[in-house]
């Protein structure tokens, strides 16, 4: 799918097939993640959940992550749909518009014996 008009985010290329096991569970975790998400709609209320803007300013039409660092590693283990790493809002002339959120698998730590 390749980066967004201003450089900002590169999308993951789009799948047209997962297996039906996997595909039940995308589909709950989608159902769960729409149902939970309008709650940040609203900026503020993400900064009160810990999200902050990370970054430069960006320019109205692109997309501006909003970073929850204590949310980070969780993804060192497995994603939790109720601790998402970032919310990405879409700026406006009015300001930001809720447009998605992310996952970010961070890394995997290393037990050395």
């Amino acid at each position: 799918m390749g980066i967004d008009a201003f450089g900002h985010t590169q999308l993951s290329e789009e799948r047209s097939t997962a297996a039906p096991d996997r595909f039940a569970h995308l589909q709950r975790l989608i159902a769960y993640l729409r149902s939970n998400l309008p709650k940040y709609r609203s900026v503020e209320r993400a900064a009160a959940d810990g999200f902050r803007p990370e970054g430069p300013d960006v320019p109205v039409g692109a997309l501006k992550h909003f970073v929850n660092y204590a949310n980070i590693p969780v993804s060192w283990q497995q994603l939790d749909p109720d601790r998402p790493m970032a919310l990405l809002y879409r700026r406006t002339q009015s300001g930001y518009e809720l447009a998605g959120i992310m996952f970010t698998r961070c890394g995997r730590r290393r037990v050395h014996g």
